[in-house]
């Protein structure tokens, strides 16, 4: 078999380091992008409410302090009330996400039951619209979404509370980015939603038990 020419030799040693390096730095690229913030951010929060004065009641036993920080809403808390949150999804990063899960999440004196999401797409975060059921969607970089947080207070009788904070900043989030799926908490800009109680809770929400764990 003829040998081939020194220069074409070298010329395919040049090609292949090439497409190695290629690889190598487009493998780079990606765990970067997949491992890094994806810029998910709940946005202010538009208003807070008990599910009974949801439909233009009075938002009693919300109370909203404001600081430098932002908004703190402090929740009376009152044995197995639902309580609506409504804001906006943000994707602040520059590569479209796919929101796959909110999961199901105890802080022990109220518990986070589901994100419900408006089918209307391009209207303004807080802009009235509808509600659905979650269910995976897209975002776009710089798209946001107006959604619905639904959240629940504990059964806890006030003999074991105590006077207190218990205070939430953000939400767990699945999420899939260039195909990869990721977990991530996503923070509440410059919102804060609290419990102003601690102490002992007969039946407190935690997190669901995962089967086979």
């Amino acid at each position: 078999m003829p040998v081939p020419p020194p220069r074409r030799r070298l010329w395919r040693r040049v090609v292949v380091a090439v497409v190695v390096l290629m690889i190598v730095g487009g493998a780079g690229w990606w765990r970067r992008t997949i491992t890094s913030d994806p810029k998910l951010e709940f946005t202010l929060f538009n208003r807070v409410n008990r599910v009974e004065h949801d439909t233009g009641g009075k938002p009693e036993g919300i109370t909203e302090t404001r600081n430098t920080l932002g908004t703190q809403y402090d929740i009376a808390f009152a044995p197995n009330q639902r309580i609506f949150v409504y804001t906006g999804l943000r994707n602040g990063g520059s590569r479209t996400v796919r929101i796959e899960k909110v999961p199901v999440t105890g802080f022990y004196y109220f518990g986070f039951d589901t994100m419900e999401v408006s089918p209307e797409r391009g209207i303004g975060i807080g802009q009235l619209t509808t509600y659905e059921p979650f269910k995976p969607f897209i975002l776009k970089a710089g798209e946001s979404r107006n959604v619905r947080l639904n959240f629940r207070l504990a059964d806890c009788s006030s003999t074991g509370l105590q006077p207190g904070t218990t205070s939430l900043r953000g939400l767990l989030m699945r999420y899939k980015i260039l195909g990869a799926g990721r977990t991530w908490v996503v923070p509440f800009e410059e919102s804060v939603l609290a419990v102003p109680t601690i102490g002992q809770c007969e039946h407190p929400i935690l997190d669901p038990e995962i089967p086979g764990s």
